[in-house]
């Protein structure tokens, strides 16, 4: 009976030598996916698909655009956009960015789903015209 006794003590004994981790409440939580995060490419080393220049309050674009995303979406679907506004300053960054809106809106409008759409603002100090560029990816 002594045999016996040693045996599974030392057994048990092997066996807690291996153990790094206690079980507590965070083994049992489910992890949080990571975040994903896209990076726009830098807009000044690529050439725009569209631009909107904004030298007038309201341009008419939105037809044009249409026309474009179509052709696009027929010869790569499932393309990534980037759409950035580029402002003169700090002054016109959120009136730059509702215009980014507006046209990423135009571009779900045509059918690309917003997870495929990313947006971006520029801000080009001395810029007279603000604009909003759309960018392949």
């Amino acid at each position: 009976m002594r045999v016996f006794v040693l045996v599974t003590l030392s057994a048990a004994g092997l066996g807690l030598t291996g153990c790094h981790h206690l079980l507590d409440q965070t083994d049992f939580k489910p992890k949080p996916p990571p975040a994903v995060v896209r990076t726009i490419p830098d807009p000044e080393t690529r050439k725009p698909l569209v631009t909107i220049e904004y030298t007038k309050a309201n341009p008419d674009f939105r037809t044009a655009l249409a026309d474009v995303i179509r052709t696009v979406e027929a010869r790569r679907p499932g393309t990534l956009y980037d759409i950035v506004a580029f402002a003169g300053g700090a002054g016109e960054a959120l009136q730059a960015r509702m215009r980014a809106a507006d046209v990423m809106t135009a571009v779900e409008a045509d059918g690309v789903i917003p997870t495929r759409i990313a947006l971006g603002l520029t801000i080009e100090p001395g810029r007279k015209v603000q604009q909003v560029r759309v960018y392949l990816r």
